[in-house]
């Protein structure tokens, strides 16, 4: 069934929505300097570390004023779309600008010829998107697993 929440929120005048392989240079340098003075974005974010492969229709920059401050880079995994790193600066982050491309990911998939994705969580890491998650994702899904992590260091 369709997910309601995918279309609540519009794209102002001030925001663009731009595959992520139509960056120019000085829009990942900005990412980066902008990145190096304020820590906007969290470490296991970064988006430059998840470029390799990724879809390239829906694997998108979101930018704000002509800045990049936020994305979602997608891959594909066993035939469906996995929505690897998905991230927005955060004063962006309890306005519902993700779900901008979250939607405009559900619009253009079908050109990709996948019809199912998948999203995945550190929980640890990211608890208020996993709570998100949860309550606004999995009553759309039809599988929903959690997985535990344990690490231990041998000194």
């Amino acid at each position: 069934k369709p997910i309601p929440w995918l279309n609540r929120y519009s794209l102002s005048d001030d925001y663009q929505i731009k595959p992520w392989v139509d960056l120019t240079q000085n829009e990942r340098l900005e990412i980066e300097q902008s990145n190096r003075v304020e820590h906007w974005i969290a470490d296991d974010l970064i988006p430059f570390n998840y470029e390799q492969g990724i879809e390239p229709i829906t694997s998108l920059a979101l930018l704000v004023g002509g800045k990049v401050r936020g994305w979602c880079l997608n891959h594909v995994v066993a035939g469906r779309l996995r929505f690897t790193c998905g991230f927005t600066h955060i004063k962006l982050q309890k306005t519902g600008k993700l779900t901008l491309l979250l939607s405009h990911i559900a619009k253009v998939m079908p050109a990709t010829g996948l019809f199912e994705s998948m999203w995945t969580v550190p929980v640890a890491l990211h608890p208020r998107m996993a709570k998100f998650m949860l309550k606004h994702a999995k009553p759309y899904s039809t599988f929903y697993a959690e997985t535990k992590m344990v690490s231990k260091s041998i000194q």
